[in-house]
């Protein structure tokens, strides 16, 4: 098996953020593996990576939410055969369900590190997500509920 490539790892970080806002939890949920771990941005401590794509689902992944990253530089470390690390920027902003009630994300100075390891059957997998923002970005609450 060829060792991964840092374009393999962009292509990757690109259907994460496809994934998303297609609001495929399926697909979503296939891009880490079985044990990753997540620290994202608004929750104080890390979490299995399963349990936040079941909260993902539910604020993100229905017909009245909305999502989109604009994402910058992806910035590719290879740390051995099996493993990199993508580093970038990127600005997320949408509509987001908590409760039944609807909110506006902006996110304009957010960052992203993720580790990527390639599995038995060759599929490059995070293993460790780490998102955050230069910024406290509170969502803003609107006038709909669902």
């Amino acid at each position: 098996m060829d060792n991964i490539s840092p374009e393999q790892v962009r292509t990757e970080v690109k259907k994460y953020w496809n994934a998303f806002s297609s609001k495929s939890k399926e697909r979503f949920a296939g891009l880490f593996a079985p044990g990753a771990l997540v620290f994202v941005a608004d929750t104080r401590r890390n979490e299995p990576a399963r349990l936040m794509v079941e909260r993902r689902a539910r604020e993100y992944f229905v017909p009245q939410a909305t999502s989109k990253a604009e994402l910058g530089d992806i910035e590719v470390q290879i740390a051995g055969p099996e493993v990199a690390i993508a580093t970038y920027g990127y600005r997320f902003y949408g509509i987001r369900v908590i409760n039944g009630v609807l909110y506006d994300v902006d996110v304009p100075f957010s960052r992203a590190t993720q580790i990527f390891h390639r599995d038995e059957t060759g599929q490059l997998r995070i293993v460790h997500e780490h998102l955050s923002s230069a910024t406290a970005a509170l969502p803003k609450k609107l006038d709909k509920t669902v």
